[in-house]
């Protein structure tokens, strides 16, 4: 199984960051045209909640749902694929505040 790891530095709070990465509206407009995702799962999102997601991905049309198993609000989220899906997928955001260099 591969794994492929992508750090990025961002000039904002972790709170609005991890905001930003559990909005469906703003990722898929993120995302437009390679993948849209649709909560299936009511009430705050935690561990547990469900998505359904639709994509292409090696040029072929692709369905899959996810659920949340680790949540640490503004720290981290984890989810992985279930049910039928032709692949299995395991996603984890994680937010490490750094210090801001005085000038």
């Amino acid at each position: 199984m591969g794994k492929l790891t992508k750090i990025i530095e961002i000039e904002a709070s972790p709170e609005k960051v991890f905001a930003f990465i559990l909005d469906s509206e703003k990722l898929n407009e993120m995302n437009k045209g390679n993948v849209e995702m649709e909560p299936t799962s009511k009430g705050p999102v935690g561990v547990g909640s469900t998505s359904h997601w639709v994509g292409t991905a090696g040029g072929n049309h692709q369905e899959w749902d996810m659920e949340i198993t680790e949540f640490v609000k503004n720290k981290k989220a984890v989810s992985r694929t279930i049910g039928a899906s032709k692949f299995k997928l395991t996603a984890s955001y994680t937010l490490n505040p750094q210090p801001r260099e005085l000038s």
